[in-house]
């Protein structure tokens, strides 16, 4: 077996693949470029250098990835990243117009056959090479999997309107929205059953409800599970839970402190849940003191840093992905991470007597409710009203902010700004897209929503009309 780390490429032979393979190749990795036709590969890999090597690899045809997987075990004996490159934007018949492509690129007039050859590249054959390659990657020590993604395929840009390529989302783009999901569902977190989560499930004997697949939905997938269906298991499994991550975030030089087990005290009543043994004074006092925040800890930012940005993104996604009553708790921990991004200082939900608030935030001394709406219509009359009577309720300085993916009826909103003064604002999920974009800043957008409301005394103003100089 090879010391060097050895790195496969499909579709390696032109184009991106080819200089991805290069630049892999001066890291000091074995490259392998798969390639439909060997001999476009062995042409390829003389412009790489002598650690470059090719095989013959379609993507489409079972026997060929079969036999890929054991040559590279046979002549190298491991594979550290699997790079998934190959993938074709039409189905490649010679002769064709710009017009007739473009034809077989829209879902509304492709042909079925069309389709489903691009998806037989893009996405089964993904699917297919990852799933040939896992043994070796997995005898890895630091095994990677990753995907020559499209912007193309982002769900967050093209549900813009004003994103230009819009009108182009058809075949291709929705394959590559396909295989982000693929790799999302290829993530680590759930096939490994010694790790703290599937360890803690089995201690609190619901490990039935541990499921494969992403780290996040598997996380929400067993605590509601628990809830729904063996609610006298979730203290045992929260214990568990807490044990588990006090063992191995020891062994990371990173451990559990006080103020994540406060915040866990203080999320639990949220399902009707108080647990002693982790209010017990002395169990508490055995943390160490956490770190003081720094200065600027708390400080608003005006916008989010493009890691963070995009890992928010990545949770909205995420999200989408879940059946509707998790979305709508994930909804709101999302929020609370954005609000947190920004500074502005959010607490999760929380009920009182006869009601429940979804969370709070504060910006400049104002203190805004939070209610948030994932999925379902547009929000309309009755559902702004009843809100607005929750936050009517409170101190007379309480504002509220109603969040709602998927918008509210123009109708309502102006049946709701009139004959009352607008104790709200109100955000959509095109909105969230400007935030996370780094198009606009959080701040600067309730501000200026704020600020909109109390001259005109509307509640939603779309932040393409807010005058912030988004372009």
């Amino acid at each position: 077996m090879t010391e060097q780390r050895v790195a496969l490429v499909t579709g390696g032979n032109k184009g991106i693949g080819l200089q991805i393979a290069k630049e892999l190749a001066t890291r000091g990795l074995t490259v392998v470029v798969g390639s439909r036709e060997l001999a476009k590969g062995e042409e390829a890999i003389k412009s790489i250098g002598s650690n470059a090597h090719a095989i013959q690899l379609d993507v489409t045809n079972q026997a060929s990835i079969d036999a890929a997987a054991a040559r590279i075990r046979s002549d190298w004996g491991r594979l550290d990243v699997l790079m998934n490159n190959a993938g074709i934007s039409h189905a490649g018949r010679p002769g064709r117009s710009f017009e007739n492509l473009r034809d077989v690129n829209s879902l509304v007039t492709a042909p079925l056959e069309d389709v489903r050859a691009v998806f037989e590249t893009n996405v089964f054959g993904v699917i297919a090479v990852t799933q040939a390659m896992l043994p070796l990657l997995r005898e890895a020590p630091a095994g990677r999997i990753v995907l020559t993604a499209s912007s193309g395929g982002s769900m967050t840009l093209n549900s813009d309107p004003a994103n230009p390529h819009r009108a182009m989302f058809g075949n291709y783009s929705v394959s590559k929205a396909a295989a982000h999901a693929v790799m999302l569902a290829f993530l680590p977190g759930s096939g490994n059953n010694r790790t703290a989560f599937p360890l803690a499930a089995a201690q609190a004997g619901v490990e039935e409800f541990w499921v494969p697949g992403s780290k996040r939905p598997a996380i929400v997938q067993l605590l509601g599970a628990t809830l729904d269906h063996r609610r006298s298991h979730f203290t045992k499994l929260i214990l568990a839970i807490v044990r588990q991550a006090m063992t191995y975030r020891r062994g990371k030089g990173n451990p559990l402190t006080r103020a994540e087990v406060d915040r866990l005290n203080s999320l639990l009543p949220g399902v009707q849940f108080k647990i002693p043994e982790l209010l017990d004074s002395a169990f508490l006092d055995s943390f160490a003191p956490s770190k003081p925040e720094s200065a600027t800890a708390t400080e608003k930012t005006t916008t989010l840093s493009a890691e963070r940005a995009q890992a928010l993104a990545s949770r909205l996604i995420e999200i989408s992905q879940l059946d509707p009553q998790q979305r709508g708790l994930r909804f709101e921990g999302f929020l609370g991470e954005l609000f947190e991004g920004f500074g502005l200082a959010p607490r999760r939900d929380f009920r009182l007597v006869g009601e429940q608030i979804d969370g709070s935030f504060k910006l400049h001394g104002q203190t805004y409710l939070v209610e948030a709406k994932w999925h379902g219509p547009q929000i309309g009359f009755a559902d702004l009203m009843t809100f607005s009577g929750k936050v009517a309720g409170k101190a007379s300085w309480a504002r509220g902010l109603f969040v709602s993916n998927s918008g509210f009826t123009a109708d309502d909103l102006e049946a709701f700004a009139r004959g009352r003064q607008t104790n709200l604002i109100c955000a959509d999920g095109l909105d969230l897209y400007e935030v996370l974009s780094r198009r606009a800043s959080l701040i600067e957008v309730l501000e200026a929503k704020a600020r909109r409301a109390a001259e005109t005394n509307r509640a939603y103003v779309p932040v393409r009309d807010l005058s912030l100089g988004i372009h």
